[in-house]
């Protein structure tokens, strides 16, 4: 039997969620039924690391995202798509994340085609900005034979959002077998007994939220509770966090680690998990802490609800400081909260199996291919 092509184009393969969960699906296929090509738009990344040695890899190293987004509004979806595409055939062709892959693959309309939608507001994120008209880019979403969101509230907003119905949802893959692994290397961990232990890992973007945690710990600070904590990424935000954390007297409580290749021993060394974004798709991050059995704290973003439902597995609180002030003081007032949540979060593990997601994904590219 032929090998199914399926190629997946993405911007890159960083140190973003939805980047590592790609790695994570195509590693974990079936290489026996699927001959997988990954191509990457604009470069490498940290996590072409993890890219399992079958998996076809292809860069086009085009410029910066930056500066194709002002091309892309004048470069038509067929051109595109011969640019990075070209005479390659694939029997389902999957855009893994919105923007440029979307338009590129629209080019090519008579291919079996597959998009994912990672962010949870359409209405409010930046997802349609490369394009000239935005009724454009919802056409060629209406092209594709199936479009996939990573939660129902993001499927939910999408589909409010274009009009377009019966938008499928499929868990990221977390790779559970090597998070565990990983958690547990002798990495030197910054840590202190005395203190109850906080974690978060993301981008130090502002849609993570930084700044609004950093004024939570000031507030529990200042009322008495101790605690340390720790923030695992870089990004553009760090300069500014730095200066608050020192503005704030925080020096002694909160710390910045910066990129770590292995954010897991860090998380699976730490008591409580938080999540502060003001968005997310489905926080990659939230989950991997669930699998760690980490006590949680996240906003109510998009997905949070599917990881933690309504605080039966993790708090969830309202998205705003005072909500991320609440949330964290009733842990920090009761350690033995903190033992529950880690048990619930071990409990509801299970509906992440790497399995089950990658499953989902390879009977979609049948489903498509037999259509």
């Amino acid at each position: 039997m032929n090998k199914l092509k399926v190629l997946f184009l993405i911007h890159t393969l960083g140190g973003g969620g939805a980047e590592r969960a790609l790695v994570n699906l195509v590693n974990h296929m079936d290489q026996n039924k699927y001959d997988i090509t990954v191509e990457t738009m604009y470069g490498d990344g940290v996590n072409l690391n993890y890219l399992m040695p079958h998996i076809r890899y292809v860069s086009k190293k085009s410029p910066s995202p930056k500066g194709i987004s002002i091309l892309l509004k004048f470069i038509s979806s067929k051109r595109l798509y011969n640019i990075f595409v070209g005479q390659e055939q694939y029997d389902v062709m999957v855009a893994y994340m919105h923007g440029a892959p979307v338009k590129t693959l629209a080019g090519n309309r008579g291919a079996r085609r597959v998009a994912w939608i990672h962010n949870g507001n359409p209405e409010t994120s930046t997802m349609f900005e490369n394009w000239m008209l935005k009724r454009n880019a919802i056409r060629d979403y209406a092209d594709y034979n199936r479009i996939v969101g990573v939660c129902e509230s993001v499927a939910t907003a999408f589909s409010k959002y274009t009009g377009i119905p019966n938008i499928e949802v499929i868990y990221n893959t977390l790779d559970v077998k090597r998070i565990k692994e990983e958690a547990h290397k002798n990495v030197p961990i910054v840590f202190d007994d005395n203190y109850i232990n906080i974690v978060s890992t993301g981008r130090l973007s502002k849609e993570k939220g930084y700044s609004r945690l950093i004024n939570v710990c000031k507030k529990l600070k200042d009322h008495g509770y101790r605690f340390r904590l720790y923030i695992i990424g870089a990004g553009a935000e760090q300069n500014s966090l730095e200066n608050q954390i020192n503005k704030d007297g925080l020096s002694s409580d909160v710390f910045l680690l910066g990129f770590q290749e292995n954010p897991y021993v860090y998380v699976n060394a730490y008591d409580v998990f938080v999540c502060s974004s003001f968005t997310e798709g489905l926080s990659t991050a939230t989950i991997e802490a669930l699998i760690l059995g980490k006590a949680i704290v996240s906003t109510d973003v998009s997905g949070a609800k599917e990881i933690i439902g309504n605080s039966e597995y993790g708090i969830l609180v309202e998205n705003s400081e005072e909500g991320l002030y609440e949330g964290l003081k009733e842990l920090l007032s009761n350690p033995e909260i903190i033992a529950f949540y880690k048990q619930k979060a071990l409990e509801r593990a299970s509906v992440f199996d790497t399995r089950n997601t990658v499953t989902a994904v390879e009977n979609l590219i049948d489903e498509v291919v037999n259509e």
